[in-house]
């Protein structure tokens, strides 16, 4: 499954960086997690995502979950 994988590789990451890296990384997933709450708050209650590969996801909880 494409998430696991990515799961792993980010702990292997996270285990061999340094504080540096560790509070850049944090600092772009915040402001990418900031806009993509701005995206959502767009879209309808009954919204639905679906892309290759993944479960479709439908409505605005579960798209600001995912």
């Amino acid at each position: 499954m494409i998430g696991s994988d990515l799961e792993s590789r980010v702990a292997s990451w996270a285990a061999s960086a340094t504080g540096d890296d560790a509070f850049a990384v944090r600092a772009v997933i915040e402001a990418y997690g900031d806009r993509l709450a701005g995206v959502v708050s767009q879209h309808t209650g009954n919204a639905a995502v679906m892309q290759p590969e993944l479960e479709t996801v439908v409505g605005s909880q579960q798209l600001a979950a995912t």
